[in-house]
């Protein structure tokens, strides 16, 4: 088989160029063309129809192949950009580096506080037992004052209650002292 011509094989070294020349001065209309035996080898140069169809098919074929690869090739491409579109950056992960470290001494400050009204507010509950533990023992004693206020309320109340018994005594002999009495009547009778 014959190399492609314009690649260095073939015989005559001639060029694709020069063939499509060739094959132009062939086929115009206006001129008159003799075959002779110059234009025979000229002729015999060129490549036949047959070689040519299995040269434009192999050309093809190679194309088809390299576009395939080629759509392969650019389908994988697309890929790998999605995925690295998808992947975080190392601007990215520095940007998120710092908003998770500012969170994170944001938390920190925030437990620091928290962790210091615990403790104040445990030093005030603290504060407030021994508050209530002096109220109640505070209470104990006014319970206990209570009921000996009670109890010397009561005696006040039966001695009051005994003093107007006495007091009424009086009063009722007050209203009787001016009668007189049996005996004392009973002694008049006898007198006269």
């Amino acid at each position: 088989s014959r190399g492609l011509p314009g690649s260095g094989g073939g015989s005559g070294g001639t060029s694709w160029v020069g063939m499509a020349d060739e094959e132009d001065d062939l086929d115009a209309p206006n001129e008159s063309v003799e075959i002779g035996e110059g234009q025979d080898e000229d002729l015999g140069a060129l490549i036949s129809f047959a070689n040519l169809e299995k040269i434009v098919k192999h050309i093809i074929k190679k194309f088809k192949s390299l576009e395939t690869f080629n759509e392969h090739t650019d389908s994988e491409i697309r890929g790998v950009r999605a995925e690295l579109s998808s992947r975080a950056t190392l601007d990215a992960l520095g940007e998120l580096q710092g908003e998770l470290s500012n969170r994170v001494e944001s938390f920190n400050k925030t437990f620091a506080g928290q962790k210091e009204s615990i403790i104040n507010l445990e030093a005030q509950l603290e504060r407030a037992r021994v508050t209530c533990n002096s109220i109640e023992k505070k209470l104990e004693a006014c319970v206990k004052e209570k009921a000996v206020q009670d109890r010397l309320i009561r005696e006040t109340q039966d001695a009051l209650q005994d003093k107007v018994a006495v007091a009424e005594l009086n009063m009722f002999e007050a209203k009787f002292a001016g009668y007189t009495t049996k005996l004392e009547h009973q002694d008049a009778l006898q007198d006269k």
